[in-house]
């Protein structure tokens, strides 16, 4: 293994930064990006992608196989998320995100129609869910009983 990797558990991967050798094996085994495309995605060096490239090359069967785990992993959990007990599971969490849409397009009409500045990040998000939680739990926003 290059001098540039090492393996802390999650498979080999680069000394200066937590790339692994999976997480670029899937650009290089498509075939369709440059060097320097993949440079300028990922924040390493030349040297670095190399010696990602040089390690796929000598355990390709390892990395393959690696690689052909986890994507059977990730489709196997696709598949758990769509059975009836998941979505019934997780369905508040849809209404809620369509509910945040909705109040999110009105307050920026309202920002809009009066000129009102917009809030501070994450201000909007934290009064959306005060007022969601409020609502859910039986009160209204401002803290009286409905």
């Amino acid at each position: 293994m290059s001098p540039l990797m090492h393996d802390r558990g999650r498979g080999p991967e680069l000394r200066r930064i937590r790339l692994t050798v999976n997480d670029l094996f899937p650009y290089f085994e498509c075939g369709k990006f440059t060097d320097a495309e993949l440079l300028s995605v990922f924040p390493i060096t030349q040297a670095e992608l190399d010696a990602l490239r040089d390690y796929i090359t000598e355990h390709r069967e390892e990395v393959v196989e690696v690689n052909r785990r986890v994507d059977e992993r990730i489709r196997r959990e696709i598949e758990a998320q769509n059975t009836p007990e998941y979505r019934a599971r997780f369905a508040h969490h849809e209404g809620r995100m369509k509910a945040w849409l909705e109040w999110l397009r009105a307050e920026k009409e309202i920002d809009e129609q009066t000129g009102r500045p917009a809030p501070a990040p994450g201000e909007r998000l934290k009064a959306f869910l005060a007022k969601w939680n409020s609502e859910r739990n039986g009160h209204a926003a401002n803290g009286v009983a409905k």
